[in-house]
């Protein structure tokens, strides 16, 4: 006999939450006024990590009149839709102007790091249209004391190295930068750039005369540093990231509370104790979703939450 569950998944914030992001304003959402020209990351709480000029970008239809050179999605470098919400940052990764060598970076004051504690870390990136370089070589680099007095390449080696993934050409679509971290000491300050110099990049032209600049050039959104939790399959209890109930369940509706209001789900999926897909929900966007996966038996179920962020939340539920 099927049992239909209905699901219903609340986004509420809740204060002091294990496992939430750490960074302030990672998503570029909160702003004291609208961009309208370059070097104003400082509009919504981020700064420089060197004597670049990183740029802030939002969508600010709203104001009548207002330039569009920095706005979502449109702007003066490409076009490209926030992966959340309304705004984003960019940097050039790379740039022959106007000197050889020429780096952005982008910096954030943090909580200081828990030594005792390993941090997963992530990030949207897209190559802006305009870039004549695909780009490769970002990092994130941790410190104590803030930015860069240079307008080069930051001459450190980064905690977190994406070089690995190889050259980045997407000008269509997002792709999240992921890794984890274990701080050696109690870090107040994270950057994002790219920390290698030209000789040691890749600097592979993905545009040809006229239309070629030397330059690479990305978006970022989304950054997200939050404590290691233990969850998924064979650990499944994540009751202090995400609520669920009635739990066991009849046939009445289980409500899922999850606790970042920007972070909003993307994906749903349902497996029974063999692994099993019972039910996925793919391309969530609003804040509240009914789901109705379908299961045959009573018993024990797992579920996988992704968020837009690219967050991974695994849990399990019981029906009678």
């Amino acid at each position: 006999m099927r049992t239909l569950l209905s699901l219903i998944l609340v986004l509420l914030a809740v204060k002091g939450v294990y496992a939430q992001n750490i960074v302030p304003n990672g998503n570029f959402e909160i702003n004291s006024g609208c961009p309208d020209n370059y070097d104003q990351i400082n509009l919504c709480n981020w700064q420089s990590g060197n004597l670049g000029t990183p740029d802030y970008y939002y969508n600010c239809d709203s104001v009548i009149g207002w330039p569009a050179n920095f706005e979502v999605p449109n702007n003066w470098i490409g076009s490209q839709a926030a992966f959340s919400g309304k705004g984003y940052s960019g940097i050039y990764g790379y740039s022959a102007i106007p000197h050889n060598d020429y780096h952005e970076y982008l910096m954030v004051s943090i909580p200081a790091l828990d030594t005792s504690l390993t941090y997963n870390i992530s990030m949207q990136v897209s190559v802006a249209d305009s870039s004549g370089y695909a780009g490769m070589g970002l990092g994130i680099y941790f410190n104590t004391f803030g930015a860069f007095n240079t307008v080069g390449t930051i001459p450190v080696t980064p905690q977190l190295d994406f070089t690995s993934i190889g050259l980045m050409s997407n000008t269509t679509t997002w792709t999240r930068l992921s890794g984890t971290f274990k701080p050696d000491s109690a870090y107040t300050y994270m950057i994002i750039g790219v920390f290698r110099d030209s000789s040691h990049l890749f600097l592979n032209p993905i545009k040809l005369a006229p239309d070629f600049q030397p330059f690479t050039y990305f978006y970022i959104d989304s950054i997200n540093v939050r404590k290691k939790v233990k969850a998924g399959i064979n650990n499944p209890n994540v009751e202090d990231i995400i609520s669920i109930y009635p739990n066991p369940a009849n046939s009445q509706n289980i409500n899922i509370k999850f606790p970042d209001p920007i972070n909003q789900p993307k994906s749903f999926t349902t497996y029974n104790i063999q692994g099993q897909i019972i039910q996925q929900c793919d391309n969530l966007t609003l804040s509240q979703n009914e789901l109705h996966p379908l299961v045959r038996n009573p018993g024990t179920f797992f579920y996988r939450l992704i968020t837009q962020n690219g967050d991974v939340y695994n849990g399990r539920f019981v029906v009678n």
